[in-house]
């Protein structure tokens, strides 16, 4: 993986666990934060998608590229319309 994708799949990382942070101590005041916590858990489904990517075409067979793609889009599904 490049370093500049490195430091943004960081820079996503570092931002999502503060808008964790920063909603789960508003929730346990009293705020309604769902929001906040659908925008940090895409922000970590990027994160994650893009290093199973890079892992994917760099490490692994065919067949497991095509599975990362199958289940990338199930997980993207997932997120988007609530499923899991």
């Amino acid at each position: 993986m490049k370093k500049s994708a490195q430091n943004s799949f960081g820079m996503i990382s570092f931002i999502a666990l503060l808008i964790f942070a920063f909603s789960y101590i508003l929730s346990r005041l009293g705020a309604n934060m769902s929001f906040f916590t659908w925008i940090g858990s895409g922000l970590l489904l990027i994160v994650v998608l893009g290093n199973a990517w890079d892992y994917a075409h760099h490490q692994l067979s065919s067949f497991w590229i095509i599975a990362f793609y199958i289940i990338a889009i199930f997980a993207i599904a997932s997120f988007v319309y609530g499923i899991v």
